[in-house]
């Protein structure tokens, strides 16, 4: 398996320890995680293309929009 050495900010890496450890899983999987909405996202890259997180079964039955990100 390839490896792959970074230097992360320790905010950075709090903050991915911190998602590990809510998740249980390791940091390697976490960023694995990470690589993967990233791939999606360039994979599936339009002019007119956003990143949105939504939470199902609202209140109206349509989804609601939690974050969104323009222009990925």
């Amino acid at each position: 398996m390839p490896r792959l050495t970074i230097d992360l900010s320790k905010d950075f890496d709090d903050r991915l320890t911190k998602i590990a450890k809510e998740e249980n899983i390791s940091k390697a999987e976490a960023m694995g995680k990470a690589f993967a909405l990233l791939f999606a996202v360039t994979d599936n890259k339009t002019k007119d293309s956003l990143l949105a997180i939504v939470k199902e079964n609202s209140k109206d039955g349509a989804p609601e929009i939690l974050y969104q990100l323009v222009g990925v």
